[in-house]
């Protein structure tokens, strides 16, 4: 009973967006947007375990460089992100990671604009993420390459967007405390996806819209099986077809949602195709000058790298956002995920909530410090876990 009160005292992933406006530097016609933390943090259930939880302290630097160039109409963003974290005890958890992102805006005509990006990470998969049994001593590595292009066209209310993606995610092989191989990378894929949107801009700040979404994901290899990648591929291609609204009411209430359907078919006959209801919806409500209150849900068919089916995923988010002082700042959310899995009888219901607070020292100084805690209940005994996190940390925008 303690958990779930506690759910409703303490909230999701603490984001500081009113407390934390970074200083930009200007130089040469840039924009330079350079940050820094240092943080330190107790976990006390590091591999997201229900058996044998082990806590420890970590310590964390991320530092960031963000540098933007406006030439005529046209935008571009260049943001570099590392991420490095050491532990105590437990230094197989030790991990390093980086993000390099370009981003681009050109405005061909007045009514037309053509968005572009290009990323690559080399990250660590979160042990609350893994919804297999099998772990390994250290957390999976992997490298993802993202790139995608638009264009945005808008001649008078009515508009059209339209969008290519492209993605690739290649796993690293992990070890078990025997010494073994656990292997992961029959879970890398590419996958190339489409979406196109029309609507209209009413005069009354909404704007109705229809929008379809085509991905095939194509796994370079085939399950593992215990000797080599026989098992099942599970190629997939996905659809979404939704009918939506997005609002914009003087900028108090802002947001977007949309309903439809969602089909999910695989190329093996032996993973069962899915056709779910697919929702989604973002909505910002700021009641007042200090305070801002969000809500976001989904309902989709969710593909995951390391299991051989698919399922059905439905979460939602609220969040708040309040001014306490004109230095003090907080934040806090909440958060339910159920996720149901088409091939088998498994039922996941998550938990998640967070409470912060961030105090601006001065204009570039900030000290953050939140609680966190994460909960899985299964009826699969061996994927339940309880993770709580303290965290206290210093940012610096320079």
């Amino acid at each position: 009973m303690f958990r779930y009160l506690l759910l409703i005292a303490v909230l999701l992933t603490p984001s500081f967006a009113l407390a934390q406006e970074e200083q930009p530097i200007t130089w040469g016609g840039y924009t330079l947007k350079p940050t820094l933390l240092m943080q330190g943090s107790y976990n006390d259930n590091l591999r997201a375990e229900d058996a044998n939880e082990a806590g420890d302290f970590v310590t964390t630097i991320a530092p960031a460089l963000s540098i933007s160039k406006s030439i005529r109409d046209h935008e571009f963003t260049l943001k570099a992100d590392g991420e490095m974290t050491r532990h105590k005890d437990e230094s197989d958890e030790d991990t390093t990671n980086y993000k390099l992102r370009f981003d681009g805006l050109l405005t061909a005509l007045r009514s037309l604009k053509i968005p572009f990006f290009a990323s690559y990470k080399q990250d660590h998969r979160q042990r609350y993420q893994e919804r297999t049994a099998t772990t390994s001593v250290e957390p999976i590595e992997y490298n993802e390459t993202r790139m995608g292009a638009g264009v945005a066209y808008q001649p008078n209310r009515a508009f059209v967007k339209a969008y290519g993606r492209y993605q690739q995610r290649r796993f690293d092989n992990g070890r078990n405390n025997a010494g073994g191989i656990v292997v992961r990378k029959d879970g890398d894929f590419d996958q190339i996806e489409a979406e196109i949107r029309v609507g209209y801009d009413s005069p009354l700040g909404y704007a109705p819209f229809l929008g379809l979404s085509y991905a095939v994901t194509d796994y370079e290899r085939g399950t593992f099986n215990g000797t080599d990648f026989s098992g099942a591929k599970r190629d997939n291609d996905a659809v979404q077809a939704v009918a939506g609204m997005g609002f914009d009411y003087k900028g108090l209430v802002v947001g977007e949602v949309a309903i439809g359907q969602s089909w999910q078919r695989y190329d093996d006959a032996g993973i069962d195709d899915i056709s779910a209801l697919a929702l989604r919806g973002e909505i910002t409500w700021k009641p007042r000058e200090r305070l801002a209150l969000s809500v976001v849900a989904s309902r989709k068919a969710e593909e995951d790298n390391f299991i051989n089916q698919g399922l059905v995923e439905t979460a939602l988010a609220l969040g708040a956002e309040y001014e306490i002082a004109h230095e003090l700042f907080m934040n806090a959310a909440l958060g339910y995920e159920f996720d149901d899995f088409e091939s088998s009888n498994r039922e996941d219901d998550i938990y998640s909530g967070s409470l912060g607070l961030v105090y601006k020292i001065n204009r570039r100084f900030a000290l953050e410090t939140s609680y966190q805690m994460r909960s899985r209940q299964s009826n699969q005994a061996a994927a339940e876990y309880d993770q709580n996190i303290f965290r206290i940390g210093l940012k610096s925008s320079l």
